[in-house]
């Protein structure tokens, strides 16, 4: 699998690597990333099938092939360990780079995240797989329709839950949606 991944890079200093979560994109980042940029150089990824990276919807995203992916699109840019902060799917990506790949890892930082998002045996905190599937079914269906839905699931229970998701429709889906199949 050759998976082209897209990456904005800006700042100077120690690296940061910022992932964001399924159904969203590096833009998500903006605001965190402007910032940053004037102690850190931050590179914004855009995983597989979100923003501006590849969407080959014949591709399977098979996790080991994903972080190799990232990590041959990463490495180039890093002048060495760098600090990865993680969102949600943005997150275990991450995690599992610190476990595959502890070399380019100096700091792991996860937000909203778990290693793992489905439900099994050994893993009964996951969402169960029905769940999921119904989930991939809507966006298929309905992309723009499916996010604000998640969007307004991610600011339930905020002080100021129209204006952050006012704010995070005008970042999100302003740019390329994800493919139904991400």
């Amino acid at each position: 699998m050759s998976l082209q991944l897209h990456v904005s890079s800006q700042g100077a200093g120690p690296d940061m690597v910022l992932l964001h979560g399924w159904g969203m994109h590096s833009g998500i980042w903006q605001r965190v990333a402007d910032r940053l940029r004037q102690r850190y150089r931050v590179h914004c990824v855009d995983l597989p099938g979100h923003g501006e990276s590849a969407r080959d919807t014949e591709q399977e995203f098979v996790l080991p092939e994903l972080l190799d992916a990232l990590v041959n699109t990463i490495r180039p840019v890093l002048a060495g360990p760098a600090c990865w902060i993680g969102w949600s799917l943005g997150g275990m990506i991450a995690a599992h780079v610190a476990e595959r790949y502890p070399e380019l890892v100096r700091k792991l930082v996860m937000v909203a995240a778990s290693l793992r998002f489905c439900r099994d045996n050994d893993w009964p905190e996951g969402v169960a797989p029905e769940v999921l599937e119904g989930f991939a079914v809507e966006l298929r269906a309905d992309h723009r329709a499916t996010l604000q839905r998640f969007l307004a699931l991610q600011v339930r229970g905020e002080k100021d839950a129209r204006e952050t998701l006012r704010q995070l429709k005008q970042q999100l889906l302003g740019i390329t949606e994800p493919s139904g199949e991400s």
